[in-house]
């Protein structure tokens, strides 16, 4: 259940970018303000979703082992890298849109979908660097620096990739 959560947080990148590939499309049988909807709601789902499994880490109710938590941060890890291709396309096809009038108003969208994005995988991350902190795999600082770094784009990633090789030495 818990590397679900991280994959169905880190795909949400991908549904964005198949909305938009819909609008793009012009089948005529999809409006944009109802893709906008099915992104927001999707994120406002996700985000209670996310909420809710970080708040049970942070309680102490779920207790897992080194290994398991490893193996979280793997996937957390994992998922962070497919996420770049999706940020890349909905970052250009943002840029493209902002030079037009309507598409500078759906480049301001594209925007605020980013943030959902990247607020989603900063709250999972977060559960992601308790299960370590509990674990004794981290240090609190280290939690303290990796939670905030998983809310800065690029930067996250970069953070996700040497927390894994870390935690992995420590474990091995």
């Amino acid at each position: 259940m818990k590397k679900a959560v991280v994959i169905i947080d880190g795909l949400f990148v991908y549904l964005v970018v198949c909305l938009l590939a819909m609008i793009i499309s012009d089948t005529g049988s999809i409006d944009i303000v109802d893709c906008m909807k099915i992104a927001l709601y999707s994120g406002a789902f996700l985000g209670v979703i996310t909420l809710i499994w970080m708040i049970v880490n942070c309680l102490k109710t779920c207790r897992i082992g080194p290994r398991e938590a490893v193996s979280l941060a793997k996937v957390q890890m994992i998922m962070r890298f497919i996420q770049i291709p999706g940020y890349i396309a909905i970052f250009l096809l943002g840029v493209l849109l902002f030079f037009s009038l309507f598409g500078a108003v759906f480049a301001m969208i594209l925007a605020f979908v980013d943030v959902i994005s990247i607020a989603l995988t900063g709250i999972a991350s977060i559960s992601v660097y308790v299960h370590l902190l509990k674990n004794n795999l981290i240090t609190k600082t280290e939690f303290i620096i990796f939670s905030v770094l998983s809310f800065i784009y690029v930067i996250d990633v970069v953070a996700a990739a040497i927390c894994y090789n870390k935690v992995k030495k420590r474990v091995m």
